[in-house]
C-alpha cells in the first residue's frame, strides 16, 4: 500500500516537471503580451538618410532588416515572445509603406527588462515611401491566405532578397511586367521571382502563362537594356517633401517655422528697443522742461 502510494507520488511529481518544462518551453505572441499588459512595444522603421545612403539594392531600406523594435518587459518574470511571419505592421503616417513581417522572431527577455531587435519585413504597397526613422508602426492582424503562401515561401527559401520583395508586390500591388520594367530590367531577377511565385501556389499577373519578355517589352518602349538602372521608392524621399501633413513634415519644417518665428520676434523687440533707446537719447539732450522754461522766458520779456 505504501509502495503503491509512493508510485503516485512520484508519477505526480514527473507529470508536474514535465508539464513546467513545456509550458516554460512556450513562446507567448507580443500582440498576446501587449494585450495583457506584460509588455510595451516600439516599432520603427530602420532607415536613416542622414546615416547612409543605399545605393546597390535597397537592402535594409524598404525589405530586408528594414524595421528595428524595443520591447520593455513590465514583468519580473522573464518572458518568451513570438511575432510570427506574415504579421501585418501598419504605418502611423499615410505616405509610407505598410510592412508585412517576413520571417518569426523568437526571443526571451528577462524581468523589468529591454530588449531591442530587427525584423526582416518587407513592404506592402510599391507607391508609398520606404519605413525610415521616426515612422512608428503597430501591429495588425496575420496577411490573407494568398499572400500568406508567398511570405512562407520567402522565409522557407531564405529570400529576403529583391526577388522575394517583387514576388511580394506581385500579390499586394498586382504589378505585371511593365511595372517590374520601371525598376529593374534584370532578366534572371524576373526568372527568380517567378519560380518564387510558381513555388509558393499563388499565380498573379506577373507569372502568368506565355508573358510577354523583357527583352520583347524594352524593343516595345524603343529602349536600350543598358539605360535601365534599378530604381525603388526610396528616391522618392530625396524628390521633394510630401504633400499634406504627416510625421516627416512636422519633423522637418515645423522646428524650422518655430525658429524664424523667434528671429522675427527678436527683430521686432530689437527695434522697439533701439526706439525706446533714441527717444530717451532724445529726451536727455532736449528735456521738455527746459523747453518749457525757455518759451516762459519769452512770455516774460
Amino acid at each position: 500500500m505504501l509502495l503503491s502510494k509512493f508510485k503516485h507520488i512520484i508519477f505526480l511529481s514527473a507529470f508536474v516537471c514535465w508539464a513546467s518544462v513545456l509550458f516554460s518551453q512556450q513562446y507567448v505572441s507580443i500582440q498576446t503580451a501587449i494585450d495583457n499588459d506584460w509588455i510595451s512595444l516600439k516599432l520603427e522603421g530602420a532607415f536613416d538618410k542622414k546615416a547612409f545612403k543605399e545605393v546597390i539594392d535597397q537592402n535594409g531600406v524598404h525589405y530586408g532588416k528594414c524595421i528595428v523594435g524595443e520591447v520593455k518587459n513590465k514583468l519580473d518574470s522573464t518572458l518568451k515572445l513570438q511575432l510570427d511571419n506574415g504579421t501585418e505592421l501598419y504605418s502611423d503616417d499615410t505616405i509610407v509603406q505598410n510592412i508585412i513581417i517576413t520571417k518569426r522572431i523568437q526571443f526571451d527577455i528577462s524581468g523589468n527588462q529591454k530588449f531591442k531587435f530587427k525584423l526582416y519585413a518587407m513592404c506592402a504597397e510599391i507607391t508609398k515611401e520606404v519605413p525610415r526613422r521616426g515612422v512608428r508602426f503597430e501591429i495588425g492582424t496575420v496577411c490573407s491566405n494568398r499572400l500568406l503562401k508567398v511570405v512562407n515561401r520567402i522565409e522557407h527559401e531564405d529570400m529576403q532578397n529583391l526577388a522575394g520583395q517583387f514576388a511580394l508586390w506581385a500579390v499586394t500591388d498586382a504589378i505585371d511586367k511593365q511595372a517590374f520594367l520601371k525598376y529593374s530590367t534584370d532578366e534572371k531577377l524576373l526568372n527568380r521571382v517567378i519560380q518564387l511565385l510558381d513555388s509558393s501556389g499563388v499565380k498573379t499577373i506577373l507569372n502568368r502563362k506565355n508573358p510577354a519578355s523583357l527583352t520583347h517589352l524594352i524593343s516595345q518602349n524603343n529602349k536600350n537594356a543598358g539605360e535601365y538602372t534599378v530604381n525603388l521608392p526610396v528616391s522618392d524621399i530625396d524628390k521633394k517633401p510630401p504633400t499634406g501633413i504627416s510625421f516627416w513634415f512636422a519633423r522637418e519644417y515645423i522646428g524650422y517655422g518655430f525658429l524664424i518665428m523667434l528671429a522675427f520676434l527678436f527683430v521686432v523687440y530689437y527695434i522697439l528697443f533701439l526706439t525706446g533707446v533714441i527717444a530717451r537719447f532724445k529726451n536727455y539732450m532736449y528735456p521738455q522742461d527746459m523747453d518749457d522754461d525757455i518759451d516762459g522766458l519769452g512770455d516774460l520779456a
